[in-house]
């Protein structure tokens, strides 16, 4: 498990208008997974915006549908409009709890009261419903970026004791550009 962001670093990139939300955490050959396979949307929703306030509760929904959905070249997906995929999260967002821990990672959260895939519920009053409508999604191409996009495998082999590399080094200049822009 990789921990190599400073939180401050998180709340400056989570605040520009061109990140996204998403989830890099994959299925490990062995040992735990991550907690943020399953945990990484409640985190946002619940830490982020209702507890710190590092973005707004539209803020948040928008980096998580819509701004990952255009960027992947997805017009069905991220919004709520005719012709679009009819897959919709229905919460309080009083209620969005992150059960996952590092512990016990394969915890769903609490508090999503209705989830519908393709128009179709797969989660009622907070129960699976075992409908499973979702489908793989074939990338549309790529438009072309400009901006920086950082993942952990991109950066180069980091232990976490070590402060990195020159791709961490290009990566802390970025943010203190960010944190300049504010």
């Amino acid at each position: 498990i990789d921990r190599i962001t400073d939180q401050a670093d998180i709340d400056d990139i989570l605040r520009t208008p061109f990140s996204s939300v998403i989830s890099d955490a994959t299925y490990p050959v062995g040992g735990l997974l991550h907690p943020r396979v399953y945990g990484t949307f409640p985190r946002v929703l619940e830490s982020y915006v209702r507890e710190r306030h590092v973005l707004i509760l539209s803020e948040a929904v928008h980096k998580m549908t819509r701004l990952p959905a255009d960027r992947l070249g997805l017009v069905q997906k991220g919004r709520i409009q005719p012709g679009a995929d009819a897959d919709l999260c229905l919460f309080d967002p009083a209620a969005i709890h992150e059960r996952d821990t590092w512990q016990n990672p394969e915890q769903t959260a609490a508090g999503m009261d209705y989830v519908f895939v393709s128009g179709v519920p797969a989660i009622a009053e907070g129960q699976y419903t075992g409908e499973r409508k979702g489908k793989v999604l074939e990338r549309a191409a790529f438009p072309a970026a400009k901006t920086l996009c950082v993942t952990k495998t991109a950066l180069p082999a980091y232990n976490g004791g070590s402060k990195g590399g020159p791709a961490m080094n290009e990566i802390g200049k970025n943010i203190r550009f960010l944190r300049q822009q504010r």
